[in-house]
C-alpha cells in the first residue's frame, strides 16, 4: 500500500497522470514514499484525491486524512464531531468542488468548505456501508453500498433507491463521453441505464458472471473495462473483446484504469502497474 501511495501522489504531485510523459519510465521521475515511519497517520490507504486548493486528501481506515505536502492532518468523529465515522473508504471531489466520503458503516458525508453533511439509510441510503460514490454530468450523485445502489438528485437531500440492484453490492459507477450509465454489481454483469431502466446489453453475456471493478474511455470513445479474476475488456463500437496474455498484459483482477497523456492508459492490477501506449503494454512490479 506504501507503493502505491508514492505512486499515486507521484501522479498527483506532478498535476496528475496528464502531465507524466509516456516516453519516459517511472523510474525517471522522483519518488517519495510516506508510511507511518515518517508522519502517514495509516499504512492503509484506500483512496486518494486532489482538491482545487491543491491539498491531497487521503481515505483510510484511521479516517479522512489532509495532507498539503509537508503535514498531515486526519479527520474523524474524534477530531470533528459533525463528521460521524472512522473509516474514510471511498472519496470523490464533486463539480462542485464538494468532497463527498464514504465510510466502512456511517454512511456517506458531504464536505463543503469546512461543514460536514451526514446521509445515511435515514437520507435513504439503501445501505450506511459505502462502496462507490459518482457524481454525473447532470449532478446527480450516485452512491454504491454493500446492500444497493442510490441516487440523489440534484438539489434534493434524500437517496432515492435504484430498484434493479436491491441489496446488491455495488463495485462500479460509471458514465462515459455519451452520458450512459454504466453500473456492475458484486454477482457479476455489466449494466447500462437505457432511459428509466439498467438493461444488460446483448453483446455483454460474456460478462454474465464477472465482476467488474473499474472502467474508463479512451480518446477514441473505446471502454476499457478491469474485471475481478478475469482480465481486461475493451468495448469497441459494439464489439467487446478480451485484452490478456497475447496482447501483454497477464493480470486477472483489473483494480483500477486511468487515461494519461497522449492517450496512454494507466492500468493498476494485484500483479502490478501496466501502461498502454502507443498499441504497447509496459509492466511495472517491484
Amino acid at each position: 500500500l506504501t507503493l502505491i501511495l508514492s505512486i499515486f501522489l507521484l501522479l498527483f504531485l506532478s498535476n496528475t497522470a496528464f502531465c507524466l510523459n509516456p516516453l519516459r519510465s517511472l523510474t525517471q521521475y522522483k519518488q517519495t514514499v510516506w508510511t507511518t515511519d515518517n508522519g502517514l497517520p495509516s499504512d492503509s490507504v484506500m483512496e486518494i484525491v486532489q482538491d482545487g486548493n491543491g491539498f491531497i486528501w487521503i481515505g483510510s481506515y484511521e479516517g479522512l486524512i489532509r495532507f498539503d505536502g509537508e503535514n498531515f492532518k486526519v479527520i474523524s468523529k474524534y477530531t470533528n464531531p459533525d463528521f460521524d465515522g472512522i473509516t474514510a473508504r471511498i472519496l470523490h471531489l464533486d463539480n462542485d468542488s464538494n468532497l463527498w466520503i464514504g465510510t466502512n458503516g456511517s454512511g456517506v458525508s458531504k464536505k463543503s468548505g469546512d461543514t460536514f453533511k451526514m446521509f445515511t439509510t435515514h437520507e435513504g441510503l439503501p445501505n450506511n456501508s459505502i462502496r462507490k460514490i459518482f457524481q454525473d454530468k447532470e449532478g446527480n450523485v450516485w452512491v454504491g453500498t454493500t446492500g444497493g445502489l442510490g441516487v440523489l438528485a440534484s438539489g434534493s437531500d434524500v437517496f432515492k433507491p435504484v430498484e434493479k440492484f436491491k441489496n446488491s453490492l455495488i463495485e462500479l459507477i460509471y458514465q462515459d463521453s455519451k452520458g450512459r450509465v454504466w453500473v456492475g454489481p458484486g454477482d457479476g454483469g455489466v449494466f447500462k441505464l437505457e432511459g428509466n431502466r439498467f438493461e444488460s446489453p446483448e453483446s455483454f453475456q460474456i460478462m454474465k458472471g464477472k465482476v467488474l471493478l473499474s472502467m474508463n474511455e479512451d480518446n477514441e470513445g473505446n471502454l476499457w473495462m478491469g474485471t475481478k479474476d478475469h482480465g481486461l475488456f475493451i468495448l469497441r463500437g459494439d464489439k467487446l473483446v478480451s485484452m490478456g496474455e497475447r496482447e501483454g498484459i497477464n493480470a486477472k483482477s483489473i483494480n483500477s484504469i486511468w487515461k494519461g497523456l497522449y492517450n496512454s492508459i494507466w492500468i493498476g492490477t494485484d500483479s502490478g502497474l501496466f501502461r498502454f501506449f502507443r498499441g504497447e503494454f509496459s509492466h511495472y512490479s517491484e
